[in-house]
């Protein structure tokens, strides 16, 4: 539960936006601890990457670029074969990977 709420990303949608949405975008906090009001989660995210920056993920990418990407991955990776225990993107990035470069 935890690694996988850690594993969300910070990201801004702009001024305007992220305030129409109730600041959406601070994740790690809205997922860690889903019960804090949205008119909290700038202060607790501040105080959680004061407290622990080795686990602030963030990032400055526009929106609709890393959904793009996100999705290509998705329709790449997104089944595991068939009798697969574990099965984790990242591995299977990482073998594709390999495999063009060899």
């Amino acid at each position: 539960y935890v690694k996988g709420n850690l594993s969300s990303i910070d990201r801004s949608y702009g001024f305007v936006i992220d305030n129409l949405i109730h600041n959406i975008g601070t994740h790690q906090i809205h997922h860690l601890f889903p019960k804090i009001p949205h008119y909290k989660l700038n202060e607790a995210t501040v105080a959680f990457r004061e407290a622990y920056p080795c686990f602030v993920r963030k990032t400055n990418e526009s929106n609709i670029p890393a959904f793009v990407n996100n999705w290509l991955i998705y329709c790449k990776y997104a089944l595991a074969p068939s009798g697969v225990e574990y099965f984790c993107y990242r591995d299977v990035i990482a073998q594709d990977t390999c495999k063009k470069t060899s």
